[in-house]
């Protein structure tokens, strides 16, 4: 069965105090966008990521996929995000017509600790 991980990562970050979106803020000499990627990346049962992200961000974005092994090729290309999450989530989940995936976990760029554990549960609890 596939799971692909659509992960929500166009918001501007416009509560803090920084012109940096805090998805691309550093918490422990790596960004936060890529600490919400890699527990996916790691876990077996997920077979594809895709990340929505803010069109000025492709930059961003681009230095942050630089990092990551992906020797599975398991990270798509991004697709852009809309106005709020909810049509950046809309638009991610149109993205992903094209490979069927049987189940979807949606996650926010935002919340870097999910673990394997957590990962596991929500897809027994689909099946």
């Amino acid at each position: 069965m596939t799971t692909t991980a659509l992960i929500v990562a166009a918001g501007r970050g416009t509560r803090m105090a920084s012109n940096i979106p805090k998805q691309y803020q550093i918490l422990a000499n790596k960004s936060v966008l890529f600490r919400s990627i890699q527990p996916f990346l790691d876990h077996q049962d997920i077979s594809r990521i895709l990340v929505v992200i803010l069109r000025e961000s492709e930059d961003r974005f681009e230095a942050i996929k630089d990092t990551i092994e992906d020797t599975a090729g398991t990270l798509l290309p991004p697709v852009h995000g809309g106005a709020s999450r909810a049509e950046s989530t809309l638009k991610g989940l149109r993205a992903l017509r094209e490979y069927n995936p049987e189940r979807i976990l949606i996650h926010d760029a935002a919340r870097p600790f999910i673990t394997d554990a957590v990962i596991t549960r929500v897809i027994k609890a689909l099946d």
